[in-house]
């Protein structure tokens, strides 16, 4: 009786373990929140802004390979270009260094874990 009474809490003790992981897990992805910013359409381009605002391959594979994964936002280029154009105005800058700063300091970002895939080797941050 001993025996199967150990048993029982050594057992009720691995489910509340494996209750604690599981919430533990949840609240880390509901918590820890990625920017993922794309910038393959940029590397190759300092100043034409036109072929930038296109979407590269790599772009739109990171947006496929992370959609199902609600706490990383990928953001292309193209995205991080009108996110600027709508804060400042059309005109304002074609640097990519500034617009990315921006971005990048904008309130709803700074909490958030900021990965840049494909930054260019051009950039002045």
């Amino acid at each position: 009786q001993e025996i199967a009474e150990k048993s029982k809490k050594e057992a009720k003790d691995q489910e509340i373990a494996e209750k604690s992981k599981k919430e533990a897990k949840d609240q880390d992805i509901n918590e820890n929140h990625v920017l993922y910013l794309s910038l393959a359409a940029a590397a190759d381009e300092k100043t034409d802004l036109q072929k930038m605002r296109k979407p590269s391959i790599l772009e739109i594979c990171d947006k496929i390979d992370f959609e199902e994964f609600p706490n990383i936002e990928v953001k292309g280029f193209r995205e991080i270009y009108f996110e600027y154009e709508a804060d400042f105005g059309e005109s304002r800058s074609t640097d990519l260094d500034e617009i990315l700063c921006h971005i990048i300091s904008k309130k709803e970002n700074r909490a958030k874990h900021i990965f840049i895939d494909e930054l260019p080797f051009w950039i002045d941050l």
